[in-house]
């Protein structure tokens, strides 16, 4: 379809071209684009069954001469999956999709016909009972086969066995394992000693003679990088060459060309990689990490850590997951370190959310407390039940007013960023009507590397009339120039994605007081991520009905066939 014409169709302007072209009997635009219009014009935007940015995409991806009906609900669905983080669809659940849009269509034969037709140049690829656009099957047997090269690696020789009377002996036993492969997965709940596992893999590397110059500690996010440095300093004082890394910062990326200088022609040297958060990272993320270090000579190794029932990375693929499912080399941490006897009830509720998520039933569970009043917690789950959500703001508020007089960290957090209990909403509320303070809560947003500071990580920043002061947990203060303060939101309330890796004393979660429309954000990832974030005590305001409701909502399943590659 003609680009010029498509943006006010999707916006819906272009009803009024339509009609002008039939007033005037202008039968070449009508000839060529009357069948495309008729299909877009099924499509509900309210509804947000799809993005105007997927229908646009793969509008432009069919040309006027070839354009048919299967191809672009077929194209339509897989963008719009990609979007949502799948890899691929179920063909039989892509076959019923195109068929309630139209019940004449002959989807197989249709298929069959344009991959005769457009033979190298397909868009799509069939693989087994899944379709995909055809460069996510490239990505995903790509990474695929740089990862077997990995599972084809061991080490046999004997190794110093690592020892430490402060661990126990489930880890002692998972870093002695590891050693001996040429991949591992290591998966744990907050507070599993994840961060301990790394630091004693280290330990026992280095104490097997692999140069600290040729191992790389690796996390997704600056934020998450920097959490690995905090708690690696002693041995990163010592080896100032493991200080950890964005994987996009380690493989040197250039916005300015998208691309990263170490590739499959500029390969890097290391031996061993350990990934931190791995449930972050996306298929794209992780191509280029493999790209770069390539196994061919199957002398290296790399270990991916993280939490699979976290949420899923913001980009494509559920990666983490999809490995834990394939059960090969998994080392599961089942002994929790982080909460105290104060944070027993959110242990239990987390265990409680873990079973819950491998069944259907949502009782609502007899660990939270119903409360009609912000009282103040010092540990325990608790909840508000409401119904309207200017009462959700006004409990919100009542709960940082008497949370925040205490020493010990808090945490607002929502799933959202625009709605009615949205972060703008709830930061502009709380800034209106708290006591104007010196220093205000604040989140980062983008990467200062020059300050030592990342996106994701909160603190106070104090304003001054020459210079404001940040000062992030725990940390000495840092001078921020006016010109950086752009950079600064205000973090009375956050997103639960941007919590990931964080953990407080006392957290608040804000769930709306009814919802208007299905909402995949308000799944039970959502939930475990938020609550797993306290360490004492989870007070949750919002529609009781609504979260049970998110307890049962998996959110949209991302589809891979990388667990059926790799067994």
């Amino acid at each position: 379809m003609n680009p010029s014409i498509l943006p006010g169709i999707i916006r819906g302007l272009g009803k009024a071209r339509i009609q002008f072209d039939k007033a005037y009997e202008n039968r070449k635009i009508l000839s060529l684009h009357n069948k495309q219009i008729s299909i877009l014009e099924k499509i509900d935007f309210k509804n947000k069954d799809f993005s105007k940015s997927s229908v646009f995409k793969a509008s432009k991806l069919i040309s006027d001469s070839v354009f048919d009906e299967v191809i672009f609900w077929t194209l339509l669905k897989l963008i719009h999956s990609e979007e949502n983080g799948g890899i691929c669809i179920p063909k039989n659940d892509l076959v019923s999709f195109i068929k309630n849009q139209n019940p004449k269509l002959q989807v197989e034969i249709a298929w069959q016909k344009y991959l005769d037709q457009s033979g190298d140049n397909s868009l799509l690829a069939f693989e087994g009972e899944m379709v995909y656009l055809k460069s996510l099957y490239q990505t995903e047997s790509f990474v695929c086969d740089k990862l077997k090269l990995f599972f084809e690696t061991s080490f046999p020789e004997k190794f110093k066995l690592f020892k430490d009377k402060n661990l126990s002996a489930e880890q002692i036993q998972i870093i002695n394992s590891i050693l001996k492969n040429g991949i591992s997965f290591v998966s744990g709940g907050p507070g599993t000693g994840k961060t301990t596992i790394i630091q004693s893999i280290l330990k026992a590397a280095i104490e097997n003679k692999i140069n600290p110059e040729e191992i790389a500690l690796l996390a997704p996010t600056g934020k998450a990088a920097k959490r690995l440095q905090e708690s690696c300093q002693t041995l990163i004082e010592e080896n100032p060459s493991l200080e950890p890394s964005t994987i996009h910062r380690f493989l040197k990326y250039s916005p300015k060309n998208g691309k990263f200088r170490f590739n499959s022609e500029n390969p890097i040297p290391h031996k061993l990689i350990i990934l931190d958060e791995s449930s972050m990272i996306d298929i794209f993320t992780l191509k280029a990490l493999l790209e770069a270090y390539t196994n061919e000579d199957k002398t290296k190794r790399i270990v991916f850590v993280g939490d699979p029932d976290q949420l899923l990375s913001v980009n494509t693929g559920s990666i983490f997951s999809d490995f834990i499912s394939l059960n090969r080399n998994l080392y599961t941490l089942t002994q929790s370190f982080r909460q105290s006897k104060e944070g027993e009830d959110i242990k239990t509720f987390a265990n409680y959310l873990k079973n819950l998520y491998k069944a259907n039933h949502t009782p609502l569970p007899e660990i939270i407390t119903i409360e009609k009043n912000i009282t103040n917690s010092k540990n325990g789950v608790r909840a508000l039940d409401l119904t309207k959500n200017a009462e959700i703001l006004n409990h919100a508020l009542e709960w940082y007013k008497i949370h925040s007089q205490t020493k010990e960290s808090i945490q607002i957090l929502t799933p959202y960023n625009e709605t009615e209990i949205g972060i703008k909403q709830v930061n502009s509320y709380l800034e209106e009507n708290l006591p104007t303070q010196s220093k205000i809560p604040v989140i980062v947003r983008q990467n200062l590397y020059n300050l030592g500071i990342f996106n994701g990580e909160t603190g106070l920043l104090e304003q001054a009339k020459t210079h404001s002061l940040f000062y992030p947990a725990n940390k000495e203060k840092i001078e921020i120039s006016e010109s950086n303060l752009q950079y600064f939101n205000s973090a009375y309330a956050i997103t639960v994605h941007k919590s990931q890796g964080s953990e407080y004393d006392h957290v608040c979660l804000l769930l709306p007081a009814e919802l208007e429309e299905p909402d995949s954000l308000l799944n039970i990832r959502i939930i475990y991520t938020a609550i797993t974030r306290a360490k004492k005590s989870v007070t949750i305001i919002g529609s009781l009905s609504l979260f049970q409701k998110s307890l049962l909502n998996k959110g949209e399943e991302r589809h891979s066939r990388i667990s059926n590659i790799l067994k």
